[in-house]
């Protein structure tokens, strides 16, 4: 028996369990997974410079507005080990009380050489409280500065995301 599909293309793909959780409302997606990939240029330069992170512009998917969010130099413990990076809802604080979205997205660092990309999945309940979510320790810098595995070209990053699914959910009262 197949797996019942939870949004059109996402067959077997489960939301986590909340206690927190009275309803979910169930938004189908005729679309493959959203992509949207952000190139950091002058990468180098954030190694001296006092900026913690950059941000991608705003782009739209199922109607939410979303940013990327990176550290070059990582964030807390990590600052200066590993890249850190994170998908934030911009337009968290205009959910309904009691509501939350969650989302189903892979973030990627892309190898620009040899195909070789690094990711690592994610899933958030994005509420009025949290705004973002994704990886402190996402990959190490020694990785990214390495010119002979191809993440970092012509002092470019280019960072992904992949969005899989997005789910309204109303919490219990």
């Amino acid at each position: 028996m197949a797996p019942e599909p939870i949004m059109q293309g996402m067959t077997g793909v489960k939301i986590p369990h909340r206690d927190d959780i009275a309803e979910i409302t169930r938004s189908s997606r005729d679309l493959p997974p959203a992509h949207y990939t952000y190139k950091i240029e002058n990468f180098s330069q954030f190694s001296w410079a006092k900026l913690d992170n950059v941000e991608s512009g705003d782009f739209e998917v199922d109607s939410y507005k979303w940013t990327l969010m990176v550290y070059p130099k990582g964030n807390s413990t990590e600052e200066g080990k590993s890249l850190s990076m994170y998908l934030a809802m911009e337009d968290c604080e205009t959910l309904p009380s009691g509501r939350t979205t969650y989302a189903l997205y892979m973030l990627r660092v892309r190898d620009q050489l040899f195909g070789k990309h690094v990711e690592k999945e994610a899933n958030c309940h994005f509420s009025n409280s949290i705004k973002d979510w994704g990886h402190l320790n996402f990959m190490p810098l020694d990785d990214i500065n390495a010119l002979s595995k191809g993440y970092l070209v012509n002092d470019t990053l280019a960072v992904e995301v992949q969005i899989h699914g997005i789910t309204v959910a109303k919490e219990f009262s």
